[in-house]
């Protein structure tokens, strides 16, 4: 197994974990991310790594396009969702 393959696989495992949950919550929310979601931790953290080159919209529709392997665009969460959900800026 290559290093990039294990650095992804240790990175995806982070992601998903109960201590990263813990972490990633604000001490004023201590309930967020607790429920489950079409936009879990793991996949909002997952998206805005992609870099959101393009809209929101067209950006998440590609995002769950590539997590279904599919070729069209899969319109899963609205921009709504995801702005709701994205930590906002200070």
């Amino acid at each position: 197994m290559s290093v990039l393959t294990t650095l992804f696989q240790d990175f995806a495992a982070r992601l998903c974990s109960t201590e990263f949950l813990h972490d990633a919550r604000h001490a004023d929310h201590p309930t967020a991310f607790s429920r489950c979601r079409k936009l879990p931790l793991a996949t909002l953290v997952a998206i805005m790594l992609t870099g959101m080159r393009m809209s929101i919209q067209v950006e998440l529709d590609t995002f769950f396009a590539h997590l279904r392997q599919q070729a069209q665009l899969v319109h899963e969460v609205s921009e709504q969702a995801f702005a709701r959900r994205a930590p906002s800026s200070p």
